[in-house]
């Protein structure tokens, strides 16, 4: 996970995208990782211990915090 949250902000340096746009992206990522693993949203509830609203949140961006 470090190298990722190295990447980012080497980017972020470089002002190849916004932080928000990442943070967009990454929840983008994590929608298509689901889909494509076959699983509906109460399956990630169930594994991780969450709310269906709050994977839905998340999945569309409305629902995280960052900290740098």
């Amino acid at each position: 996970m470090s190298n990722m949250c190295s990447l980012i902000t080497v980017l972020l340096i470089y002002n190849v995208y916004t932080l928000e746009e990442y943070m967009i992206l990454i929840c983008q990522k994590l929608e298509k990782l689901r889909q494509n693993m076959d699983y509906v949203q109460s399956d990630i509830t169930d594994k991780a211990g969450i709310s269906r609203k709050t994977v839905s949140s998340i999945e569309n961006g409305n629902n995280f915090s960052v900290e740098i």
